[in-house]
């Protein structure tokens, strides 16, 4: 199986350095720019389904490339970015003011036991399905639900923690 990983392009969130999670954030003209240019990439791909997180700035692409490619789309409420709490908006000036012991344990070698105040913890967002943890990202739910080995997908979602290359 092929699996292509897309992240969303920039918010006003990811450009103001502010703290994003759930929040529905919009596009920047930066960020559809960034789309156009990955659904162009991906056109002439085979690709046999897409699953996306149910945020517009993940489901946009998403939606883009299912046109594109004629691939079906499935919106993935287990996708969803991770619930950052009190940290939603914020700016990283304001977190390192306001939740200082936060930060310092997030720095550990392994800060998956660390909630974001108010939210979630890395760990709770791996957490296997059932209550009262989440799907693992990019998880296909039931055995039956899986695609066979020989399936391209495309997941877009907003759990990819990574940067464009400059």
């Amino acid at each position: 199986m092929r699996l292509y990983l897309v992240r969303h392009g920039e918010t006003a969130y990811n450009r103001d350095g502010l703290g994003l999670g759930v929040a529905d954030a919009s596009l920047t003209e930066l960020g559809l720019r960034q789309t156009a240019a990955a659904v162009e990439r991906l056109a002439g791909e085979r690709v046999d389904r897409i699953l996306t997180s149910p945020l517009t700035r993940a489901s946009s692409i998403a939606r883009d490339l299912a046109e594109r490619t004629g691939a079906p789309l499935e919106v993935r409420d287990e996708l969803i970015e991770m619930d950052v709490g009190e940290t939603e908006g914020l700016p990283f000036a304001e977190m390192r003011e306001r939740f200082p012991g936060f930060l310092e344990a997030w720095r550990a070698p392994d800060p998956s036991q660390v909630a974001m105040p108010g939210g979630e913890s890395l760990a709770q967002v791996a957490a296997p399905p059932g209550p009262p943890g989440r799907p693992p990202p990019g998880a296909a739910g039931p055995a039956e639900d899986a695609p066979p080995a020989s399936t391209r997908s495309l997941l877009s979602s907003t759990r990819f923690p990574t940067r464009a290359p400059s």
